[in-house]
């Protein structure tokens, strides 16, 4: 079994575009200055996703899914006093978007706001969290004390959505703002990611998936994004994905994968990776075990699952065992010497690359584990599907291309050891007459490891 993970760090998010036209009122006859006032519209709307990893959502993406949007709205604008200057909870109940949770875009008209330093909050279908204290928050009023809610933590039913029955996606934003000319956008970011699971039968005979199961993943989460190196740690035994594709069987020449419904889940981190639990039987002629392809593997190259994120994860039932070589030089800086990477003999597609640069990847060995012999990999013909390449946004790989059975590459961009880049490697097998598929991770390591 091999773990392929399609992943991009890019993240959804809502726009609130915030346009500012100077003005002032002054006291007259000696009375006191007024506060200094400027207009303000505040507009909302939604962005266009990119490609995922990520859970953003606009209804012309090929990523978005019904639902995924906005039903409930309210905005905070809080002054230096922690009184709530302005407050806006538009009433959506007749809007047939906000109903289906398909609501893009929102303006509140103009309005006039006091100069200075603001908190600004902002949560979209906070109900779907059932959060008491929260509920009590968003029913603060203007000229109130606004509660503390920076440090707060959430619980969120995995796999809760359900927009049929007015279950919908949280969301929430927190920024600090200065109020001047201009444009403010702020970003709405969904609390939570989805995943998918999709298995491919690239063996010669059929297996069927008695129980697939990942774990552990969160069931709490902060309220306001903080970043993924500030992850709650999971509590307890966490949440585990069960029965995913139970019972289904895939035939040896199927070319339909078999994938899971989507399913959300909290922002997690797992420091030994992911666990994935596979329980499977074989049927057919081959020459290991029924249950060749049942265990437990963990996702190494993943062990952070951000909020607002998409993870596709695939797995391939395989008949067949790829062996690589793996070389590497990070060119010195003033004094340091060279590092490098010299890995004879991998067979975890895992190729971790000291300090980046540039990179050499050898195909070293393919041996077919049903016939138990090894294929001369000169006589194969190797390439690389570069429609399907991750490369977290173009910031870690460069130049990758393969030649006979040489791959090079240069690890560029502000590498670090939570980005990977994935590609897959294919191989023509006269045998099958099919096209075998291996899934191959890069990641950065750091020189001082």
């Amino acid at each position: 079994m091999k773990e392929r993970l399609n992943y991009h760090n890019t993240l959804w998010a809502v726009f609130f575009s915030v346009f500012l036209a100077f003005g002032c009122v002054s006291g007259e006859k000696g009375s006191p200055d007024l506060p200094e006032t400027v207009e303000v519209d505040l507009q909302v709307g939604i962005s266009n996703a990119s490609q995922s990893l990520q859970t953003k959502a606009s209804k012309n993406d090929k990523d978005a899914l019904d639902g995924e949007q906005i039903n409930s709205l309210v905005v905070f604008i809080v002054n230096a006093s922690n009184t709530v200057e302005k407050k806006f909870k538009p009433d959506l109940s007749t809007d047939p978007d906000a109903q289906t949770g398909e609501l893009e875009s929102w303006t509140s008209g103009t309005f006039t706001l006091t100069k200075g330093t603001k908190q600004i909050y902002a949560f979209a279908n906070w109900e779907s969290l059932n959060d008491a204290a929260l509920n009590t928050a968003i029913g603060t009023e203007e000229g109130q004390q606004m509660p503390d809610l920076l440090s707060k933590t959430v619980s969120w039913t995995s796999n809760s959505f359900d927009p049929d029955n007015n279950k919908f996606l949280p969301m929430s934003f927190s920024e600090t703002w200065t109020v001047s000319s201009g444009k403010k956008t702020i970003r709405l970011i969904r609390l939570v990611s989805r995943l998918k699971v999709t298995v491919k039968n690239e063996t010669e005979h059929e297996i069927t998936i008695n129980n697939l199961e990942i774990k552990p993943f969160n069931t709490s989460s902060h309220l306001f994004d903080k970043g993924e190196d500030n992850i709650l740690p999971t509590a307890g035994d966490g949440w585990s994905i069960e029965s995913i594709l139970q019972n289904e069987t895939l035939s040896a020449d199927d070319t339909q994968k078999a994938s899971s419904d989507w399913i959300y889940i909290n922002e997690s981190k797992e420091d030994k990776g992911f666990e994935v639990v596979l329980a499977t039987t074989s049927i057919g002629n081959f020459s290991h075990a029924d249950n060749q392809h049942s265990g437990s593997k963990r996702t190494s190259f993943v062990k952070r699952i951000p909020r607002n994120h998409i993870w596709n994860l695939n797995l391939v039932f395989a008949s067949y065992e790829l062996t690589l070589g793996i070389k590497g030089e990070n060119p010195p800086i003033g004094g340091y010497p060279d590092v490098t990477t010299n890995i004879d003999g991998d067979k975890s597609l895992v190729c971790g690359i000291i300090g980046g640069g540039p990179f050499t990847i050898t195909i070293k060995g393919l041996k077919s584990l049903e016939e138990n012999k090894e294929l001369n990999v000169n006589d194969l013909t190797w390439s690389i599907d570069n429609s399907i390449v991750n490369n977290d946004d173009g910031l870690l790989v460069g130049d990758l291309s393969i030649k006979g059975t040489e791959i090079t590459g240069r690890m560029i961009g502000a590498a670090t050891d939570t980005q990977t880049a994935t590609f897959i490697l294919e191989v023509r097998n006269p045998d099958a007459k099919r096209t075998l598929s291996f899934t191959v991770t890069l990641k950065f390591v750091d020189i001082f490891e």
